[in-house]
């Protein structure tokens, strides 16, 4: 399969038809220019078959843009992508427009008969790699269809930024503020997140930890993680679609300090009232 050659595990058989084209110019022309126009009858992607998608894509000298469009019955989209290799930073513009994704047909969430999600979303980066990466990621009038209910957003922005080896990461929506600063890389932060998760590794607290989250001052040493998200007015509506039966008070704030190299994890919070399955905590902290 080409998920095999790949090394991309979900990904399984594909059929489609594709041309290529190509041609050598100047300089002024745009040097090497090679389009690609394909058509995929069907796609196989973690156990989910698509169909009806069409690709065309252009390079020309350092240039790279693609237009894709999917007809799927479950996955519908129109995608523009442009990447600009010449200057020393790759810069990187994608939009999707009319996203119109079944999530339970194409077994994104498996655990509801109703998951459909709409939104537009437009991602504008630069950068050489993950880990320096600079940018913002916007999602605009997104709607998503759940079996007790709907949740809408105008606008959620997600602000990516790289200052000499400290990556900062700030969502911004209704229903809560969230925000990561690391020196750590990416890749070992998740890695570390997973493997905790799974081990339930005890929570900590020492000086190093009052001294990162004294007085609302952020600073992050080297090697820790430190990850913030309050809580807004409408945070219960989202709380809904994800674990019915939990409800938190507006400004419910918890913040998580992890160090990967000396296998640190610690979590603080705080809110006026939680209230679980009909039990409620006041004043937690």
């Amino acid at each position: 399969p080409l998920g095999k050659l790949l090394a991309v595990k979900p990904l399984g058989e594909i059929t489609s038809q594709t041309t290529l084209s190509g041609s050598v110019g100047s300089a002024q022309s745009g040097g090497v220019v090679g389009l690609v126009d394909m058509n995929v009858d069907a796609l196989s992607f973690a156990g989910y078959n698509y169909s009806s998608i069409g690709i065309e894509g252009r390079a020309s000298g350092s240039l790279y843009a693609a237009d894709v469009r999917s007809d799927d019955s479950n996955m519908q989209f129109t995608l523009t992508a442009n990447a600009d290799f010449e200057g020393v930073t790759p810069k990187y513009n994608i939009a999707i427009n009319g996203l119109l994704a079944n999530l339970s047909a194409v077994g994104i969430n498996k655990r509801d008969e109703v998951s459909q999600l709409s939104a537009d979303v437009v991602v504008d980066v630069k950068g050489r790699g993950l880990d320096d990466m600079d940018g913002k990621l916007s999602i605009t009038d997104a709607k998503y269809l759940y079996p007790d209910g709907e949740l809408t957003a105008d606008n959620v922005t997600i602000n990516i930024d790289d200052r000499q080896g400290l990556r900062e990461m700030t969502l911004k929506s209704k229903y809560f503020d969230a925000t990561y600063k690391s020196r750590a890389n990416y890749k070992s932060v998740i890695g570390y997140m997973r493997s905790a998760l799974k081990s339930y590794v005890p929570m900590l607290y020492d000086d190093t930890v009052e001294m990162l989250v004294d007085g609302g001052s952020v600073q992050v040493d080297d090697g820790y993680t430190l990850f913030t998200v309050v809580a807004h007015e409408d945070i219960n509506h989202l709380l809904d679609a994800i674990y019915g039966g939990l409800l938190i008070a507006p400004n419910t704030e918890a913040t998580m300090v992890l160090n990967p190299n000396s296998n640190y994890l610690s979590l603080q919070a705080s809110s006026e009232a939680v209230e679980f399955a009909g039990a409620l905590l006041a004043d937690c902290n």
